[in-house]
């Protein structure tokens, strides 16, 4: 569509990394319609990122799981991302700019509980609290702050087998981002993830797996000056022929 790009980016469970993180491999890198840069993460369960065309990044790692039993009746696995995101600059287009983010992600779940008692459960938990908008120069951040934005899948019924779920989130203030002044270009997103398993430790196991397989980011083109004055003179036209 002209006029309107859509980013798709899949990375994986996220918060904030901290100086420490494992940086991806390579840290930074070019989709279609943005960049990115000092991609890390926290406990690099989920690794770095594979690029497959258009404006996706893909993190496929199955080592982000969590599974409870009678041995080890609680299992907490979570990981961390930061990554800076900058929208091109089109040469048809013009400037493009951050209007929101979405995560989508996919895994499966398993529950048994042959006791009946209800207290085996396994959660999934994501937020991307800590992502602010950026500027070009002093100060880095955008006046507009920090935005959020998650979700938290939980269940307990017993599945007979692997069963798959799916969430979706968005980042929070897609209105305050799309009318931003100044636009935002440039974005550090900081996504955080975490797995939970529970077991009753009476013959009940809890399992769940995922992969955070889209984040979707849509940039709009910002007029030129020029382009605006062309507009403001052709309402004016419209006007007088009225």
């Amino acid at each position: 569509m002209k006029g309107r790009y859509v980013l798709v980016a899949a990375a994986v469970f996220c918060v904030s990394c901290g100086a420490f993180g494992s940086p991806w491999a390579p840290p930074s890198g070019e989709c279609a319609s943005f960049t990115y840069e000092n991609g890390q993460n926290d406990t690099d369960l989920f690794g770095s990122p594979s690029y497959f065309g258009g404006d996706t990044l893909v993190f496929r790692n199955a080592a982000f799981e969590a599974e409870a039993d009678d041995v080890n009746p609680m299992d907490l696995a979570a990981d961390t991302m930061d990554v800076d995101l900058y929208a091109k600059l089109d040469p048809v287009e013009g400037q493009l700019k951050f209007i929101g983010i979405e995560i989508l992600v996919r895994g499966d779940y398993n529950i048994t509980d042959p006791g009946s008692t209800g207290n085996n459960s396994v959660t999934a938990d994501f937020d991307m609290a800590g992502s602010v908008a950026m500027l070009p120069s002093s100060p880095p951040e955008h006046p507009m702050g920090p935005f959020s934005g998650g979700f938290e899948f939980t269940e307990s019924a017993p599945t007979g087998g692997a069963t798959a779920w799916m969430e979706t989130a968005g980042l929070d203030q897609p209105v305050a981002l799309a009318f931003a002044v100044p636009p935002v270009t440039q974005l550090h997103l900081s996504v955080s993830g975490s797995f939970l398993a529970v077991s009753d430790g009476q013959g009940g196991t809890a399992g769940i797996t995922g992969s955070l397989q889209l984040l979707e980011i849509t940039a709009i083109v910002i007029p030129e000056p020029a382009s605006l004055s062309l507009l403001a003179f052709g309402a004016l036209a419209l006007l007088r022929r009225r």
